[in-house]
């Protein structure tokens, strides 16, 4: 009993502990966001390939807050497909492909949709910047996987401009 109760403790802080340390990376990466921001960047998202050894990328272009080019990118070494959406009328027109976000986006639905599974114990999640200290990486995966995340985002590079 006594060490069912110790166990349950130890969870309940270790959960606590991960999620306030994320939170706190989280919130030093958006100031440096926000101190940064700049009118005109570019950044690549792409899946880390797991299991199956496969390239895919959607790179977003964004001028004074708006998306304004998604470019896709998939190549599994037997098929390659890529396009460009440039115009407001295509963007967002193909499946295919990450959504078109901006930085501001991919911050909020960080911390809406992703850091919030770390108070769930059956979820490892990670938050990852940067040498700069921008956003990299903000994932969830189940904690007995070995695949890859379930969700989130991970970035290849931000290129301000």
């Amino acid at each position: 009993m006594k060490i069912a109760a110790f166990l349950a403790l130890f969870v309940l802080f270790y959960s606590a502990h991960s999620y306030v340390f994320n939170l706190n990376e989280y919130q030093a990466s958006l100031n440096t966001w926000n101190n940064i921001k700049p009118s005109t960047y570019t950044y690549v998202q792409y899946i880390e390939p797991s299991l199956v050894e496969v390239d895919i990328t959607t790179t977003i272009a964004v001028t004074d807050g708006k998306v304004v080019k998604r470019a896709y990118h998939y190549d599994d070494g037997e098929t390659v497909t890529d396009w460009v959406e440039d115009t407001p009328e295509e963007i967002g027109s193909h499946e295919e492909g990450f959504p078109a976000l901006t930085l501001d986006q991919v911050y909020s639905q960080c911390v809406e949709n992703v850091l919030v599974y770390d108070a769930v114990l059956l979820y490892i999640v990670n938050f990852k910047t940067f040498s700069n200290g921008l956003i990299k990486e903000c994932s969830f995966y189940p904690a007995n996987a070995s695949d890859g995340p379930l969700g989130g985002v991970t970035l290849s590079k931000i290129q301000l401009s």
